[in-house]
């Protein structure tokens, strides 16, 4: 019953919750769905920014520089086609790569890291998480910018928004203590804790 979602035909109730419901049925459709229906591509791509953020939080769970470098990369540079696959932009891995690149150097994830680091006492996990959780899912709502209205975001706009939601993470992470949680575990309290400190990001209609 929880699955069943009320609509209408003639007024059009809903109907962005049942795309969703669809795509996230069959993930395969998303890129055709997005260039089929573009008043969707906002409703369609956050999402999937979410779930790409969380999963960075998760790569970082245990933060190896080397080791965890790669997978972020990888997973962000992902994101970045998916992004642009539902705005109908078609785009390499090579170039995905060049904007992940000039995105985090807009929001200056370094920076981010020593100025909360300095500000905020917590356990390294709960910040290493949240950094990698947050510049993921800025990065994310600077591509759909980027992909929708051709905007570029200013380096402080970005900066303030990356530092806030990693503030907002870090909060909702800080009472698990100094142990490391398991990592399945992790993502579903991410998702939670994302949807609360991005709300407003991104209208979803």
């Amino acid at each position: 019953p929880e699955q069943v979602i009320t609509t209408s035909a003639t007024e059009g109730d809903n109907v962005g919750q049942v795309l969703l419901a669809v795509v996230k049925a069959e993930p395969q459709l998303l890129l055709a769905v997005g260039q089929a229906l573009p008043a969707y591509r906002a409703q369609l791509a956050w999402p999937r920014v979410m779930s790409a953020a969380a999963a960075a939080g998760t790569i970082a769970l245990f933060p190896i520089p080397i080791a965890t470098f790669f997978p972020l990369i990888t997973l962000q540079a992902g994101l970045i086609l998916n992004i642009a696959g539902i705005y109908g932009y078609p785009i390499n891995r090579q170039r995905a790569r060049e904007l992940v690149g000039t995105f985090a150097a807009g929001f200056g994830a370094r920076m981010i890291f020593q100025q909360i680091a300095e500000l905020v006492p917590v356990a390294g996990w709960v910040l290493s998480v949240a950094i990698a959780s947050s510049t993921t899912a800025a990065m994310g709502y600077t591509a759909m910018q980027w992909f929708e209205r051709g905007e570029n975001i200013s380096s402080e706009t970005m900066r303030k928004m990356a530092t806030d939601w990693t503030q907002g993470i870090i909060n909702g992470l800080r009472g698990l203590g100094d142990q490391a949680p398991d990592k399945r575990d992790l993502r579903k309290r991410l998702q939670g804790i994302l949807e609360q400190v991005t709300r407003g990001a991104v209208k979803k209609g």
